[in-house]
């Protein structure tokens, strides 16, 4: 996949990953009318998590559920997220 590609040369930058997603692959009017496209693509995400990987469906469950009950949760999640890639 062209994003796999991009990403293994840019490891150390995942804002800069971010970024070229939003910016130069999802569509134009992704984010527009009330984020209806991002929550289909979210809803479908989550269902093909469920069935094809549950034990990791599993476990972004706990995160998120950890991230809603400590407001700090989400940057947590996206430093180790990062730290993690870059080693």
């Amino acid at each position: 996949m062209l994003i796999d590609t991009w990403a293994a040369s840019n490891r150390s930058c995942p804002p800069q990953i971010m970024v070229h997603l939003v910016d130069g692959v999802l569509p134009e009017n992704y984010f527009a009318n009330n984020l209806q496209a991002l929550s289909v693509d979210m809803a479908v995400f989550r269902d093909l998590l469920r069935d094809r990987l549950p034990e990791l469906s599993k476990h972004l469950d706990a995160l998120q559920k950890e991230a809603n009950e400590d407001p700090r949760g989400l940057l947590k999640i996206f430093l180790l997220s990062s730290s993690q890639i870059n080693s």
